[in-house]
């Protein structure tokens, strides 16, 4: 009985060192008392393929928020020619790519902007995390804040991203 009461506080102690401990979920939610969920919100993303744009615009218009779309369409890797590259013995041609953007119609002002910051976990299923600010566009003063932390080796279950942005737009909502 002695041995493995010894033996157990080594165990812990690796367990720590490794990183094989359990980290519970974490969300945190801040809404300032100046911010109001009746104004218009554009959400922006430097990627339009972004399906999280899609999804979070999604959110808010199933809950009742006014929802402004953003008035380009960009890509992160549009062709922007060929390079010819020449060694001692070999030449050889290369695609350059670079960010790229369209106007697609007049820019539409929104009361606030929904920047967002986030990691996948399991091919777009759920989020390692996912960070999120309201940002009122008169002010510059970000008036809502989200947070989010998925759990990792922990038994409990993993919130998918639909979860993960209904809570945010609801918190938008409520403010709690």
């Amino acid at each position: 009985m002695q041995r493995t009461v010894f033996v157990l506080p080594f165990f812990l102690l690796g367990l720590i060192f490794t990183g094989c401990y359990p980290v519970a979920q974490s969300i945190d939610a801040y809404r300032a008392p100046a911010f109001k969920p009746d104004a218009s919100f554009k959400v922006v993303s430097l990627n339009t393929n972004d399906q999280v744009l899609i999804a979070l615009e999604q959110q808010l218009l199933a809950q009742g928020f006014k929802v402004i779309a953003d008035n380009y369409l960009r890509t992160q890797s549009a062709p922007a020619g060929n390079v010819t590259i020449t060694t001692n013995d070999t030449t050889y041609n290369t695609m350059q790519y670079r960010p790229a953007g369209i106007e697609i119609f007049k820019d539409k002002p929104a009361d606030y902007v929904v920047r967002y910051d986030m990691a996948w976990r399991y091919a777009g299923t759920f989020f390692d995390y996912f960070n999120a600010s309201v940002v009122n566009t008169t002010t510059g003063a970000v008036e809502f804040t989200y947070n989010f932390k998925q759990g990792v080796n922990t038994t409990e279950p993993q919130k998918n991203v639909r979860f993960v942005l209904h809570d945010f737009v609801a918190k938008m909502r409520t403010g709690r």
